[in-house]
């Protein structure tokens, strides 16, 4: 296995043509440089630098080498530019979960607003139902999600972002009177209205209903 310290060194010595310039470059003593080239050299099997009068040069093994390892340290400098425009928020990409019912409505005002602010981030957006979304941050699908908030969970961390009424709309039509199962099922409601825990979802408030002894027949 190559030795990406003692290639360094060799691709330092070979760009500056010299064991001082090169020590000097990597903060380690002129010796050190000398040693470890040639410790490197004779682990390979293979001569790669030569000297000539006051000039050091690439034998044809080297030249092929440095080729590698240049484009081995460029690639190393690119990852470095890569990681530090990550880190300041230059680019990047963030997957949002949203609901299908919300999706049309504010979307295209968001990312425009969030893209003003970080113009080179993508936003991957991903439409769904509340509790697909909120599984798909445990499984690392989606970042962030907007929502109902259905279960708590300690794996995720709940945020308000808007309140919106949830009303009970029901047929008072002049001719339609409304049925007994479906009085019983407002009276229902009407007690659990108003609560200290939001329902979150349709399937919560229908598991809420089942408590009271409606079927699965119940809908809403």
């Amino acid at each position: 296995m190559i030795n990406l310290h003692h290639l360094r060194i060799f691709y330092n010595v070979a760009r500056h043509r010299s064991h001082t310039r090169a020590a000097r470059r990597l903060c380690i003593s002129q010796p050190a440089v000398t040693n470890q080239l040639k410790a490197f050299e004779e682990k390979l099997g293979l001569k790669l630098l030569v000297k000539k009068q006051k000039s050091i040069l690439l034998t044809e093994e080297g030249k092929v080498l440095y080729q590698y390892a240049q484009k081995l340290f460029d690639l190393e400098n690119e990852i470095e530019q890569v990681a530090g425009d990550l880190k300041g928020l230059k680019i990047g990409t963030v997957r949002l979960g949203v609901l299908r019912m919300y999706s049309p409505t504010f979307m295209h005002v968001l990312i425009n607003q969030f893209h003003k602010i970080y113009p080179n981030i993508m936003v991957k957006v991903d439409e769904a139902g509340s509790l697909d979304l909120i599984q798909s941050l445990l499984d690392y699908k989606n970042e962030v999600v907007i929502c109902l908030k259905a279960e708590e969970n300690s794996s995720i961390l709940f945020k308000p972002f808007c309140q919106e009424d949830l009303v009970i709309h029901i047929a008072t039509l002049r001719n339609r009177t409304v049925s007994a199962p479906a009085q019983c099922l407002l009276n229902v409601l009407q007690d659990l209205a108003p609560c200290e825990k939001p329902f979150g979802s349709v399937a919560n408030l229908i598991r809420a209903l089942k408590g009271e002894g409606f079927g699965e027949t119940a809908r809403l």
